[in-house]
């Protein structure tokens, strides 16, 4: 009975693990076509994400609630609501992109160098080539990935005009 009653309590020691830690709980994938509509999506704490074509963003269920993780592929605008006890965070393959509140672009595919243009607010953005560079944007710099390097350059452009050519609205 000993040798049972331990292998129960395993058993539901094991599985509430799992549970609680979000193993179960499913990716959330948005991913835009190849027509030249932009896509508009609204996550569950009000940001707004505008994908370009062939773009693709990943999230988790339990998004808004215990953390804002995004992974993007392609890109998109970003409008984040403020949170400053939940940052917004999106992991690309070049770097990774931290935020309380802003709206921003980011451009990270295989065809295109990374780029983030900040359009208000402050980006911290950190390097995946090399550990320990981050830089911080405010309005109106760009940051690119430069020979494996960051870096932060003044920036006439405002905001992406293909966010506001065709816009397809999702959920």
């Amino acid at each position: 009975w000993v040798q049972l009653a331990a292998a129960v309590v395993l058993l539901l020691a094991v599985s509430s693990t799992v549970y609680y830690s979000g193993l179960w709980s499913k990716d959330i994938i948005i991913q835009s076509s190849s027509d030249p509509n932009t896509l508009v999506h609204t996550l569950a704490d009000g940001s707004n994400v505008f994908l370009r074509p062939n773009t693709t963003i990943t999230y988790s269920k339990r998004f808004g609630s215990s953390h804002r993780n995004i992974t993007l592929e392609g890109e998109a605008f970003f409008d984040v609501s403020s949170n400053p006890n939940l940052p917004f965070k999106i992991e690309t393959s070049d770097a990774s992109v931290k935020v309380i509140g802003t709206s921003f672009s980011v451009k990270s595919n295989k065809t295109d160098s990374f780029e983030v243009i900040v359009e208000s607010g402050v980006v911290s953005v950190s390097s995946k080539y090399r550990t320990g560079q981050t830089l911080v944007a405010n309005a109106g710099d760009m940051v690119t990935l430069e020979n494996n390097q960051l870096a932060l350059k003044t920036t006439q452009h405002s905001s992406p005009t293909w966010r506001k050519q065709r816009i397809q609205f999702k959920d």
